[in-house]
């Protein structure tokens, strides 16, 4: 059965490398995308990026029970990539963005009916969670502790496990450390997190960096040799 990859995310730094990988696999491709443009800016990128066919352009709307419009029936493979990483968003918009989207997605999933494998690109230190429902107790409790964004991560790692199993989707889960760029070449355009920590320690503009008691690590400018 030949492979083909439907991409959540494909704009984001994680999803365009994985198109790239998945091409270089010899994986067909489409390409979730929210709106023309940004399938547009994303076929540019890759262009740049030595990648061949362009990925088909499938329009994504979590506003309605379909989620894709265009001819999904023969996706053997799903990578959720799609979320929304920012800090300092409300409980609601991450919720909407990171918990409400995954169980979209997984629906989804369970009406292909060739559909092998759906993989979800958790967040960082969130795996292991238990996939029994949340209370409303747990839910306030665990968003007052790790704010919204990281809570809204952790969340969605529970309830993709348990609407997965529930509708009998074959998953996996991916938990990757701090993405800050490509490990090769170094490129990245997202500075966010560890990123901009690094970013402004190489530039000398951060005077302090808050912790607490728990908190044991040491920081230094980097330094450059002449001609390096």
């Amino acid at each position: 059965m030949s492979r083909h990859a439907l991409v959540f995310g494909a704009t984001g730094l994680i999803g365009r490398h994985l198109i790239l990988a998945l091409g270089q696999a010899g994986v067909r491709v489409s390409a979730a995308n929210r709106s023309a443009e940004s399938y547009r800016r994303l076929v540019l990128w890759l262009a740049e990026h030595g990648h061949g066919e362009a990925p088909a352009d499938l329009r994504a709307d979590f506003e309605t029970p379909s989620l894709i419009h265009g001819d999904a029936a023969d996706v053997t493979e799903i990578y959720n990539c799609a979320g929304a990483y920012r800090f300092g968003m409300p409980a609601d918009e991450a919720r909407r963005a990171n918990v409400d989207s995954v169980r979209a997605i997984v629906a989804f999933a369970a009406r292909l009916p060739r559909l092998r494998r759906l993989v979800h690109v958790s967040g960082y230190r969130v795996g292991g969670q238990d996939p029994e429902p949340w209370s409303d107790e747990r839910r306030r409790e665990t968003y007052e502790a790790l704010g919204a964004y990281e809570a809204s991560k952790v969340e969605s790692d529970a309830v993709f496990q348990a609407t997965a199993d529930r509708l009998g989707v074959p998953w996996s889960i991916v938990n990757p450390s701090s993405v800050i760029g490509d490990s090769v070449t170094g490129e990245s355009d997202q500075q966010l997190g560890l990123a901009s920590s690094v970013k402004e320690i190489w530039q000398g503009t951060m005077a302090a960096l808050p912790g607490g008691a728990t908190t044991s690590c040491r920081w230094s400018r980097p330094t450059i040799s002449p001609g390096s």
